[in-house]
């Protein structure tokens, strides 16, 4: 008897039944759009992060220009040691990288101190510069090739001294010797520049163990690799950066799931009012 109360209740009611029923059908298959087109769009957007940035991540030690030391930015006061040289990464830094868990494998590289890049007249940056030794390449998921003559600068970094690709710099370091090259975008790090082993060599500048290149096991499930190397490197390490592929892809994935759970949980709203709403109609007569 409940059943044929609630069914003539239904045909009682078409427009009411039409109208949550609609609404119950479209909260539910928009539920169902949002999340396949957010899957979608996390896959094309962790490719073209993948395709910006060729290793996973980059670890850096903070290393302040000269004139910039007794507090530029967070651990620049102890960057350097008394002989104003920058110190690099603390020692046990690469063993607690390849000890975390996610971690496929990593290696420590030297770093140059801050070299000018001078793109024209009062158009100049200061970074570090790394070599992109085999050693280094071998820990790349996309391979980096320079020449002598290129320098590889990060897009923040080209935008700034508004340069492009082929781009003419002059590069002068405050010990060593200057060199003109061209300019690649390559983003390794934001406040680092590449170039190849022989290009590092002509500087004729100073170097530290200033960077870490890691790859992990796992690039799609590797968010807390970040958290667990923030935590076990920043308290030897203060104004350690880091960057990469996998950083960028944290970032993101945390923006698009809370962007999808506002976008779910709306339309989940909705289908509950509508289902309310149905369950009303079915109802009038039963009670």
């Amino acid at each position: 008897p409940v059943g044929r109360l609630a069914v003539g209740n239904l045909l009682r009611h078409p427009r009411r039944t039409r109208a949550a029923a609609v609404g119950i059908v479209l909260a539910v298959g928009l539920i169902g759009a949002v999340l396949v087109g957010v899957g979608s769009g996390r896959e094309s957007a962790f490719a073209a992060i993948d395709r910006r940035s060729p290793v996973d991540l980059s670890l850096q030690a903070s290393s302040p220009p000269l004139e910039y030391i007794g507090g530029y930015g967070p651990g620049d006061h102890d960057a350097r040691n008394e002989d104003g040289q920058l110190i690099g990464m603390a020692p046990g830094a690469l063993e607690r990288v390849t000890s975390t868990p996610g971690i496929a494998r990593a290696g420590l590289f030297a770093t140059t101190e801050p070299v000018w890049v001078i793109a024209g007249t009062a158009i100049a940056d200061q970074l570090p510069m790394a070599a992109l030794t085999p050693e280094a390449q071998e820990l790349l998921h996309a391979p980096v090739e320079l020449a002598p003559d290129q320098i590889g600068l990060p897009r923040s970094r080209m935008d700034a001294l508004k340069i492009s690709d082929g781009s003419l710099v002059l590069l002068q370091p405050l010990i060593g010797e200057r060199a003109s090259v061209t300019v690649v975008e390559v983003n390794v790090n934001e406040n680092l520049a590449v170039a190849s082993a022989a290009l590092v060599e002509k500087l004729r500048t100073p170097t530290n163990p200033g960077l870490i290149l890691a790859q992990v096991e796992d690039r799609d499930h590797a968010g807390t690799v970040v958290e667990r190397l923030t935590s076990a490197l920043t308290p030897g390490n203060p104004g350690l950066t880091i960057d990469g592929s996998i950083q960028a892809r944290v970032g993101l994935a945390a923006q698009l799931d809370a962007a999808t759970r506002l976008v779910v949980g709306l339309l989940g709203v909705a289908a509950f009012v509508a289902v309310v709403g149905l369950a009303n109609t079915l109802s009038l007569s039963v009670i």
